[in-house]
């Protein structure tokens, strides 16, 4: 056990004072970090492919003649989202395609996980 909570940044002093169901919030913390940095890693592959559509795909003859070039985006993919604090009124239809939007990422993500899972349990 200690080894595991060392390794999710529990103090070695700060240990022998926890109980255990007090160590599970330093676990949960580990894992929000875990899934934050993922999805870190995730964007930058996305700005990586996005990058190499724009440069190298668009060099080599693999699309057909007079169709558009791939662009790098002119703004980064999180620039839509609001900041904490940041308070915009939204109407109906934006709030509703912004619900859809949210279930629609969240069935994407669970059936990426099945897929990358399938067998591991």
């Amino acid at each position: 056990m200690l080894p595991n909570a060392l390794a999710v940044g529990v103090p070695y002093e700060l240990f022998w004072h926890l109980t255990p169901k007090k160590l599970e919030v330093f676990y949960e913390a580990y894992r929000i970090k875990r899934k934050l940095k993922d999805q870190e890693m995730w964007y930058m592959g996305q700005y990586v492919a996005d990058a190499l559509s724009a440069t190298v795909c668009n060099a080599f003859l693999w699309k057909k003649k007079g169709e558009q070039p791939n662009t790098y985006p002119n703004s980064p993919y999180l620039s839509k989202t609001q900041t904490v604090g940041e308070h915009e009124e939204l109407t109906e239809d934006e709030k509703q395609k912004e619900v859809d939007l949210f279930f629609a990422r969240e069935r994407a993500r669970r059936v990426n996980w099945k897929r990358s899972h399938r067998g591991k349990e």
